[in-house]
């Protein structure tokens, strides 16, 4: 695996949500009713799910162009590449943790559905 030294736009990174998961969130329900939680990890990857708006392809496609550059570039999401989060204020490595699907509404319409994007440590 490699890291691509790259960037989403600017304003494609502004536009993720950012999403808190419970992954490592154990809820086990009890005999009486109540609930156990348990923590399993101390600090989970971060995850932003991120879209587009549609774009005209007789028009401007930079955003579109650039993401699906990048889903090419790192063979789908095996190599990582650089993230702005603009929550915590620094840029940290992630790979697409979703397929990269694209709707063709109409002939000169695209949309890059919504994909998931996952930090890695690696």
């Amino acid at each position: 695996m490699a890291h691509l030294s790259v960037n989403l736009p600017e304003r494609v990174e502004i536009g993720a949500v950012r999403v808190n998961t419970q992954d490592g969130l154990e809820i086990v329900r009890q005999d009486n009713l109540r609930t156990v939680r348990n923590s399993r990890v101390d600090v989970e990857p971060r995850r932003w799910e991120v879209s587009l708006p549609t774009v005209n392809v007789e028009g401007d496609t930079a955003d579109y162009d650039a993401v699906r550059s990048l889903w090419l570039d790192s063979e789908r999401g095996l190599h990582t590449f650089n993230f702005a989060d603009f929550i915590e204020g620094d840029t940290c490595k992630v790979r697409f943790a979703s397929e990269l699907t694209i709707t063709a509404s109409a002939g000169h319409l695209r949309h890059v559905d919504t994909f998931t994007l996952e930090e890695c440590d690696e």
